[in-house]
């Protein structure tokens, strides 16, 4: 028992830890913006109850600095992020980057985006559900609301799945509330 909480306390470090060097780097980045998200899996496939915790970091893709137009709706950025999955008996850390297409201003303080990310993840069995493989790729679509310059909050739709690349690809599907808070420009 106690070795399984000393083996969480430093996945948890290390996640912050990575998600500091990821803060601090960037060098064509011209905006950041950090968050923290919470979700759980939608289907309980196998009766399979996941959590999943992570933090993440959008920044402007370089050709962002070439040419930007702010008349623009669409807005592409790059998303790394790191992250917990679990049951009540593994933890897996999970790590992904990849480009968010995002629609600025539907409404006043109203956002739409979505993407997809390769990612690694350091288990992929868990007690009733089996991904396949350490390699899966997230999709993802989420709505984001402004109530204050800076702040964002939000719902987010996950789907987790190795696209077929491994010959159990059962898929996840999962539901998160997120806050972020844009960083720079």
């Amino acid at each position: 028992q106690y070795d399984d909480v000393m083996k969480i306390n430093l996945i948890k470090i290390n996640i912050v830890i990575i998600y500091l060097l990821l803060i601090t780097t960037g060098i064509f980045a011209q905006q950041k913006e950090f968050g923290i998200r919470a979700g759980i899996n939608q289907s309980r496939k196998e009766n399979a109850e996941l959590r999943f915790y992570e933090i993440y970091m959008l920044t402007d893709f370089p050709i962002n600095l070439i040419k930007e137009d702010s008349s623009s709706p669409l807005k592409i950025s790059l998303e790394t992020s790191a992250g917990l999955l679990q049951d009540d008996f593994t933890n897996s850390a999970i790590f992904s980057s990849g480009p968010v297409f995002l629609l600025n201003k539907l409404q006043k303080n109203i956002s739409l985006s979505g993407g997809i990310s390769p990612s690694l993840m350091t288990k992929h069995k868990f007690k009733n559900l089996d991904l396949g493989g350490s390699f899966n790729f997230i999709s993802h679509i989420e709505l984001m609301f402004s109530p204050i310059d800076n702040i964002s909050l939000g719902y987010r739709f996950e789907h987790i799945s190795n696209a077929g690349i491994y010959k159990n690809n059962p898929g996840v599907n999962m539901h998160f509330l997120q806050i972020k808070s844009i960083g720079w420009k």
